[in-house]
């Protein structure tokens, strides 16, 4: 992972938990669509002006010019990935709090006396986190770690997303779902980007090692050859 850049923990994660997320959702929502496309994070901006700037002079300068757009390429391209994934999170985080409304308020519609009942009140309440909740979700994160146990993501192992959704499972089961789903494929497709960039480089930095030798080698009388 490259320490200059935001780490995927930071966008992702490091965050205020969903369920204080779906009860603090007041701002105006924005529309954000789904993603369902990662082709256009390969697009970055010019580092300098292509119209301006002069043209590599030689073979050599030209390959030191592509190992250097390679570094800005991978780095543009992983801004673009944790921008987008920040963006799905929020739609997720989003579109669960509209649901979630929706259906205190269907249920609080028709609840026995209308929305102002005792029993309208009770269903307002069953979309809380009541305190003891709270307690026990802050006990959980502060429980010491088993010793011996693994607690480390297994990334060989495929992911196997929940796509249909049981009828009994609620607005907030089916968010924390999605985002641990969308979270283990931002991984994974960070991951890889990084291994492609990778694989890149060394290609042309073989070629720029090749080429730096077949100088070397002009360089020299036909005897020391």
């Amino acid at each position: 992972m490259d320490t200059e850049m935001m780490d995927i923990d930071d966008v992702l994660l490091n965050s205020d938990p969903i369920l204080d997320s779906l009860e603090e959702e007041e701002e105006k929502p924005e529309n954000i669509p789904p993603l369902h496309n990662l082709s256009a994070s390969i697009l970055v901006p010019f580092q300098t002006d292509i119209l301006k700037d002069a043209p590599p002079e030689d073979r050599l300068e030209r390959l030191e010019h592509i190992l250097s757009t390679i570094n800005y390429h991978r780095r543009s391209v992983r801004e673009n990935l944790l921008y987008m994934f920040e963006r799905e999170k929020k739609r997720i985080i989003q579109d669960a709090a509209a649901e979630e409304k929706r259906l205190q308020q269907q249920l609080a519609a028709s609840s026995p006396g209308g929305p102002n009942s005792a029993a309208a009140g009770f269903a307002n309440r069953m979309f809380k986190v009541d305190l003891e909740e709270e307690d026990r979700i802050i006990r959980n994160m502060e429980a010491r770690a088993i010793p011996g146990k693994d607690y480390n993501a297994k990334v060989d192992e495929p992911l196997t997303p929940l796509l249909d959704y049981p009828a009994t499972k609620n607005v907030r089961d089916k968010t924390m779902q999605d985002l641990l789903n969308m979270v283990s494929g931002a991984v994974t497709q960070l991951d890889q980007a990084d291994v492609f960039f990778k694989g890149l480089k060394e290609k042309y930095m073989q070629i720029l090692e090749k080429e730096l030798g077949l100088m070397k080698m002009a360089e020299l009388r036909p005897e020391e050859r």
